[in-house]
């Protein structure tokens, strides 16, 4: 008798669980903060953000309860711009052809603009009730595409003859910054890995074909990635004077996403406009 009643209890708990699922499409536009962290003095700027959205969630719901729980997920083509610029200065330590230690202190401004394309995929938790839609978890994103563009500025060589007390600067013989080295590209340097912490919070307005279009604000953060710069590094560098007969040392500009920054962990705050499509096997719940 007991069994029957746990199999009774069972069957009218099951037949109370209603079940519906949701395809939706969207356009999502905002702002992108680049959030760049360094020992250098860097400024954050404020970029933009757009994706289209491919959803799918699936909600469970009772009878007994005016809110559906699920999952949400999908798959969402981000496209981001961002901008920082940061002061920086270097010490290493060279050698000329004749022995002689030279210590070198780099320094200047650099403008870093930076774009990038990404797949993400989504596993969110959703609730919804009387309308009132929100979604949170986390997301998983993969470059397609990257470049950024740097911009020096003041560059400044300063090459310290220790043994002699000498400081010589911006002097070809010692390194200089050439003109063609101010402007520079660098494609295919975002982190190949990424995972962000995403919550949403909006509105579905229902439609008379049972389906909604529906208003979200998102803020998207993105709390591990893998990159690792190393701001130790020179961004710009002078080889030792080897050569006597044509005493100048070679200068290379790097890369300042490399040089400058330790971490970049962009946020995105935007609004997301989508149209969902229903489906419930048993008819659609009333908010």
């Amino acid at each position: 008798m007991k069994k029957i009643n746990i199999i009774l209890l069972a069957l009218i708990l099951a037949s109370s669980v209603q079940a519906k699922s949701k395809i939706s499409f969207g356009l999502q536009g905002g702002l992108d903060l680049p959030f760049v962290t360094s020992e250098h003095k860097v400024k954050n700027g404020v970029g933009y953000a757009t994706a289209f959205e491919f959803g799918y969630g699936y909600y469970w719901s009772t009878s007994y309860h005016t809110v559906d729980w699920g999952i949400q997920t999908g798959l969402i083509a981000n496209f981001a711009s961002s901008s920082y610029e940061a002061d920086f200065s270097h010490q290493f330590t060279n050698l000329d052809y004749l022995g002689n230690e030279l210590l070198y202190t780099t320094s200047g401004n650099v403008g870093v603009q930076s774009q990038r394309f990404k797949l993400e995929l989504p596993i969110l938790v959703g609730m919804q009730t009387k309308g009132f839609v929100l979604n949170i978890g986390p997301k998983i994103g993969l470059p397609v595409w990257s470049q950024s563009k740097q911009s020096l500025s003041n560059p400044n060589v300063d090459a310290y003859y220790t043994a002699f007390d000498v400081h010589v600067v911006n002097e070809l013989v010692t390194g200089k910054v050439d003109d063609t080295q101010l402007s520079q590209s660098f494609k295919n340097d975002a982190p190949t890995f990424n995972l962000n912490l995403v919550a949403k919070l909006g509105y579905e307005w229902e439609l008379k074909n049972n389906n909604a279009l529906g208003l979200v604000a998102c803020i998207d953060y993105n709390v591990w990635n893998t990159f690792a710069g190393n701001s130790a590094n020179p961004l710009i560098m002078v080889a030792p004077i080897t050569n006597p007969a044509y005493p100048v040392p070679t200068v290379t500009v790097n890369n300042a996403a490399e040089c400058v920054a330790q971490r970049i962990n962009p946020l995105q705050v935007s609004i997301s406009f989508y149209y969902s499509i229903y489906h419930e096997p048993w008819g659609r719940r009333k908010w």
